[in-house]
């Protein structure tokens, strides 16, 4: 991954700690995947930009090129269900 983010970004009501990898909401831990922390990560490293899917495959898996439904799973899946959604953007 390119982007190195040290300290705790918060947004949304959402906390995100990359040095412990840990994503809580409203304090409660919501465990996500590996690479869908990196995902996340990456696009929190990366404010205010149009990430294109290439980059992201690029930037979270390297070279390891993966169809668009395993990169949307990563978006949207966590290890349990959870009441949180992902926003892709606003009117």
């Amino acid at each position: 991954m390119v982007v190195r983010i040290n300290t705790v970004c918060r947004f949304e009501g959402f906390e995100l700690d990359p040095a412990n990898r840990i994503l809580r909401a409203s304090g409660e831990t919501i465990t996500l995947h590996s690479r869908t922390f990196d995902l996340l990560l990456y696009m929190v490293g990366n404010p205010g930009r149009l990430l294109a899917k290439e980059e992201l495959l690029d930037a979270v898996w390297g070279e390891r090129r993966l169809r668009r439904a395993i990169l949307r799973r990563a978006c949207l899946c966590s290890e349990r269900p959870s009441p949180h959604t992902t926003r892709t953007g606003e009117s």
